[in-house]
């Protein structure tokens, strides 16, 4: 299945979708549920930290291990939030 593009995850965010995050095998694996779609980590890095993407994303708080950067839950946050 391919990933999505920063554009198609942006939408995916503004319309509400939780980007869900699990470490396997010592890398990230990302994706969208209903209906399932991966998302690469260069696109989720540029959700997290991209100065060219609009929608920004942030931790829900249910981090593994309880270390920054680990939350299984990433939602959209306000401009100023992040």
């Amino acid at each position: 299945m391919a990933s999505l593009s920063l554009a198609q995850a942006q939408a995916r965010l503004e319309r509400g979708d939780t980007l869900r995050m699990e470490l396997r095998n010592g890398s990230r694996l990302w994706w969208f549920e209903a209906p399932l779609a991966h998302v690469s980590g260069k696109i989720a890095s540029a959700l997290l930290f991209g100065a060219r993407s609009p929608v920004r994303i942030m931790e829900a708080g249910d981090s593994l291990f309880g270390l920054p950067l680990n939350s299984q839950t990433w939602l959209p946050c306000e401009p100023g939030e992040h």
